[in-house]
């Protein structure tokens, strides 16, 4: 603990990859822990819960039990009344001691009076969490794995984007099965061959996938994915290929 930056009083887990805010929230969850009971000491309230301000700040003010800090996490904090976030600008300015307030938001626009408040408050407590482009994913899916205790090749990285979508808890969730599954084969790399024996396809077709394929003139690639496209213009899609 020493080592560490000491607890801020607030954090705003800000942007749509949800892994990453779950791992920062659990990486929280754990510091805490470290200090005090965090099951008698922590509350987690959803958005829709907090009809006033006063609701939650009744239970940032609540003193922890027999510890020094208290844990209150906030879900789609972006969904939070107007009148609410108003008066979590002012309690930026003043927060409590006792308690570490997390506010977990897919969109929570820069430009609200709170995010400007914390930003001049607590500049560092504010995580972005968006998610990472397309082009990024399969490094971060590489490293994904690696933190499985495997490895996973460009090829089957790709395949596994392509068969489970771009959500990181989907990549997440279908690379343990990936990972244990290798392990019981006594291997460490996954293969292309082990996604499409593990892994459904449920992603959602997209026009620049079939575009993608063709580009690097897979045709068995191609004619799959048009048969999974019934309801898309043979028109529009032949245009967003001339266009590639």
């Amino acid at each position: 603990m020493s080592n560490e930056k000491p607890l801020l009083p607030i954090y705003l887990f800000n942007g749509e990859d949800q892994l990453k805010r779950e791992t920062l929230l659990k990486r929280l969850i754990s510091r805490i822990g470290s200090v005090t009971d965090i099951e008698m000491n922590s509350i987690t309230i959803p958005a829709v819960d907090v009809k006033t301000a006063d609701f939650l700040f009744d239970a940032c003010y609540t003193l922890p039990f027999g510890s020094e800090v208290r844990l209150v996490t906030v879900k789609e904090a972006d969904k939070l009344t107007q009148s609410v976030m108003d008066a979590l600008a002012d309690y930026v300015v003043k927060p409590c001691e006792t308690t570490v307030l997390v506010l977990l938001a897919d969109k929570l626009k820069a430009t609200t009076r709170f995010f400007k408040a914390l930003k001049k408050q607590y500049p560092t407590a504010i995580v972005d969490c968006s998610p990472k482009k397309r082009n990024e994913l399969p490094a971060l899916v590489r490293s994904m794995a690696v933190a499985q205790g495997v490895t996973i090749s460009t090829e089957a990285a790709a395949l596994l984007i392509e068969r489970a979508g771009t959500s990181t808890i989907a990549l997440n969730t279908e690379l343990q099965k990936l990972a244990s599954y290798v392990k019981a084969s006594k291997r460490e790399t996954i293969s292309r061959q082990d996604v499409v024996s593990i892994v459904a396809r449920v992603a959602e077709v997209k026009p620049w996938d079939l575009a993608d394929a063709l580009t690097t003139r897979d045709l068995a690639g191609s004619l799959q994915l048009i048969a999974r496209m019934p309801e898309q213009s043979a028109t529009s899609l032949l245009s967003i290929c001339v266009s590639r």
